[in-house]
C-alpha cells in the first residue's frame, strides 16, 4: 500500500496534518481473514505508538481504537494493524489526519459496513486530544439525517 494521499486543500506547514521529511514510501497492508457470519461488531485496540507532530517535529504518543461492522465478512488481523501503525513512527501527521486515513484504509480492506477510528493522543504538558473519524459503505447504514421526524 502506498502512503496516504495528501488532501488537495493542504496548505502551510504540515500540509494539513501530513508532511513528508521522514515519511516511509510504503505502509504495510492491512491483512484480513474470513469472519464468522454471526459477527456483528469488532473492536481492536492498539496502544503505545508514536508519530511526529506535524507542527513541532516532536514525538507524540498515541493509541488507536478501531470499531467496525464486518458486513463484508472480512475481519482485520490485529498484528497487521500494529505493523501499519508502527510505520507512522517517523511520520509527521496530525491525530485528525491519522484517524481519517486509517478509517478509509480499514473500510477498503474489510469491506465493512461501517468503520470508526478513534485516536487518543497522550498529552504533552497537560494537553491531549481524542479524535474520531467514521466511514461507512454506501447504502449500508441508515443516514441519521434522513429521518429527522415530523415537521423537521
Amino acid at each position: 500500500m502506498t502512503a496516504p494521499e495528501r488532501p488537495s486543500s493542504a496548505t502551510g506547514a504540515g500540509l494539513a496534518g501530513l508532511s513528508c521529511p521522514a515519511q516511509p514510501q510504503e505502509f504495510p497492508e492491512l491483512v484480513t481473514f474470513d469472519g464468522p457470519p454471526s459477527l456483528t461488531s469488532a473492536t481492536l485496540e492498539v496502544g503505545q505508538l508514536s508519530k511526529l507532530c506535524p507542527s513541532t517535529g516532536r514525538p507524540d504518543q498515541f493509541s488507536v481504537q478501531v470499531v467496525y461492522t464486518p458486513t463484508g465478512g472480512r475481519c482485520l488481523e490485529v498484528d497487521s494493524l500494529v505493523r501499519h501503525l508502527e510505520a507512522f513512527h517517523q511520520v509527521a501527521v496530525s491525530a485528525e489526519v491519522l484517524a481519517d486515513q486509517l478509517a478509509a484504509v480499514a473500510l477498503k480492506a474489510t469491506g465493512a459496513g461501517r468503520v470508526e477510528v478513534t485516536v487518543h493522543q497522550i498529552g504533552r504538558e497537560g494537553a491531549g486530544i481524542h479524535v474520531t473519524a467514521c466511514y461507512q459503505a454506501e447504502g449500508c447504514c441508515p443516514d441519521p439525517d434522513d429521518d429527522l421526524g415530523p415537521g423537521v
